[in-house]
């Protein structure tokens, strides 16, 4: 049962980036890596089919989000199976000796029909289990491209200069195990690498593993290949968008305690000065007012999410009116946007309102990860609309860090991010810390967050 006090919050023609939206990668295209490492028409594929899981590293280009990646693959035989699902993370890079992936930074799940796939061309190709050292020339000859582009809440921070590695396996189906179709990742063409790496591979060996506890090995080419012995790079694209807009990925709001409060989260900002707010008792934007005296301050340039909220304490509001607000961001350049994000509220009468709130129900609560290096996100689920913060303390519970607070709706899977600084801005050192989640004010579950640095 949802709580009464809360109005219905109708959201309209809210333009987010969904895996509906998608496109292709052709070489010459952009990129936010080293340089793109392209698949070699007559090289290997390496076994990448689950419980097998394969890697490769990359060194950012350029600060900033990846919205999309690129890798290619074949089939054993050339007897295609059925991937149910795309299992993709990035980690940071463990220095070793040897270089292996380290700390996850983001991971997903990708279902049947959120990627695209293609046949981009063919050739002599060879195929290698890494487990079995199984090694043959000419096993196949088709090789396809799979892209994959990241909706909004997906997207992966990454720092210019940092090393990250791309982490891919697929799995099948238990009839296509029977019948031994199982998918490669490809390796990449060492030849069309730009100067001075044309030839050699670039930084570190691509490594393998099994689920569900890889122990990383190094890939080199097997005994009997004209590489023999030599370090294996795998073919994948990492890429990103050219520019870091304001990017609005969420925009509620909630009526309580008499007043219309407004809630939005910006995934990235570019050149942000602020935010202002307009309201219309009907559904024309060119009839809307400004109704704060003041800019909302934005955030300047980040690639970090941004958590704001305004309330609306108008006393010209009736009982009864449907309200409707948008917003409108403004960058130093002097431009504005309006955004095509639509939140409607009706004012109820108070007299009809219980005195208090019931106590939500909470489905769900974790951090990933946990245990987090720099950054890490706080996902939750309610049985009811509900004001959320998120709050962090010490073992000895002194409050370190609370979070913006963001307006949950029911039974809808929520993100709060989290940069790992305290109320002053300084990281918080290494030790287990404590998440509280309050909903109306009211404390409801907190959990364990171990930090590393």
């Amino acid at each position: 049962m949802k709580n009464n006090l809360f109005v219905t919050i109708l959201i309209l023609s809210f333009l987010l980036i969904s895996f509906s939206l998608w496109a292709d990668w052709n070489e010459g295209d952009g990129h936010k890596m080293h340089f793109p490492q392209l698949p070699d028409l007559n090289g290997l594929d390496i076994r990448a089919t689950h419980p097998k899981v394969l890697a490769d590293d990359w060194e950012c280009s350029e600060t900033g989000w990846i919205w999309d990646i690129h890798f290619w693959g074949s089939w054993f035989n050339d007897e295609v199976g059925t991937i149910t699902k795309f299992h993709l993370s990035v980690h940071t890079n463990n220095p070793g000796p040897p270089s292996t992936p380290d700390t996850l930074v983001w991971e997903h799940d990708f279902l049947q029909g959120e990627w695209e796939e293609r046949v981009y061309d063919t050739g002599n190709q060879g195929w290698y289990n890494p487990n079995s050292g199984f090694y043959c020339e000419d096993n196949h000859q088709n090789i396809y491209q799979y892209n994959f582009f990241l909706p909004i809440d997906l997207r992966i921070p990454q720092t210019q200069g940092e090393i990250y590695w791309l982490d891919v396996t697929a799995h099948t189906t238990e009839d296509d195990s029977l019948n031994d179709r199982f998918w490669g990742w490809k390796t990449a063409d060492l030849e069309a690498y730009p100067e001075p790496y044309t030839g050699t591979h670039f930084m570190d060996d691509a490594v393998w593993g099994d689920f569900p506890d890889p122990v990383w090995n190094e890939l080199v080419y097997p005994p009997g290949h004209p590489r023999q012995g030599e370090s294996i790079d795998l073919a994948f694209v990492i890429n990103g968008d050219e520019t870091l807009p304001v990017e609005l990925s969420t925009f509620t709001g909630i009526y309580s305690n008499n007043t219309l409060h407004l809630y939005w989260v910006t995934q990235t900002e570019q050149d942000n000065i602020g935010w202002n707010i307009y309201r219309n008792n009907q559904t024309e934007f060119s009839s809307a007012e400004q109704i704060n005296q003041q800019i909302v301050e934005g955030n300047g340039t980040t690639t970090e999410p941004s958590y704001y909220n305004y309330s609306d304490e108008s006393q010209e509001l009736t009982i009864g009116t449907t309200y409707y607000y948008w917003l409108e961001s403004l960058d130093l350049s002097g431009q504005s946007h309006v955004y095509n994000s639509l939140v409607s509220i009706t004012v109820p009468d108070p007299a009809n309102q219980p005195p208090d709130y019931e106590k939500p129900v909470v489905y769900s609560l974790n951090a990933a990860p946990n245990p987090m290096l720099n950054q890490t996100n706080f996902h939750f689920t309610l049985d009811r609309d509900a004001m959320v913060n998120i709050s962090i303390y010490n073992l000895k519970g002194k409050l370190i860090k609370k979070l913006p607070a963001v307006a949950a709706n029911s039974d809808e899977k929520m993100t709060i991010y989290w940069n790992g600084e305290n109320r002053y801005g300084t990281e918080l050192s290494s030790g287990v810390y404590l998440y509280k989640l309050e909903a109306n004010g009211k404390p409801i579950q907190s959990q364990k967050l171990l930090i590393i640095r």
